[in-house]
């Protein structure tokens, strides 16, 4: 079984994730800027509710209040970050 958060050895099986460790990760954070944010949606935590949430209409696109701009910074060197330990993983030679 693989354990969420960690690489599964040699299993093939990828990355498991918790919705919690998508937002420290930044994943969630660019799933929403990237393609839902354009699109006049966004997905997150609602108080109460233990999955993840689709907010909005699609009638116009989301926009991040400027005064935010060091968190947004931040979110993004986190997905990059992600995105570099999955890189390194995936190339790391597997052996049977």
């Amino acid at each position: 079984m693989t354990e969420r958060g960690s690489f599964p050895d040699n299993s093939g099986d990828g990355f498991t994730l918790y919705h919690s460790e998508m937002q420290e990760k930044g994943l969630l954070w660019a799933i929403n800027a990237y393609l839902l944010h354009p699109r006049g949606f966004a997905v997150g935590k609602a108080p109460g509710v233990p999955d993840l949430v689709i907010y909005g209409d699609g009638t116009e696109p989301w926009a991040y209040d400027p005064s935010i701009e060091d968190i947004i910074n931040a979110r993004f060197a986190q997905f990059e970050a992600f995105l570099k330990e999955v890189a390194e993983h995936n190339t790391k030679e597997v052996t049977p």
